[in-house]
């Protein structure tokens, strides 16, 4: 698979229910905004991606 890895992540995982990923923001800055692999992946899954924060 080829290109950036939150879509690539998004394609291989197109089958699963849930994705999980872990974030290096804390809850507070999660609210104002993701960084360039959790979006891509939740741009792109067929399915929910549950973002968590460190230290939640």
């Amino acid at each position: 698979m080829s290109g950036r890895t939150g879509r690539a992540l998004a394609e291989f995982a197109a089958g699963a229910d849930l994705i999980v990923i872990g974030a290096h923001h804390r809850a507070a800055h999660l609210a104002s905004g993701m960084g360039a692999f959790a979006m891509d992946c939740v741009r792109h899954a067929k399915c929910p991606v549950a973002v968590v924060p460190e230290h939640a």
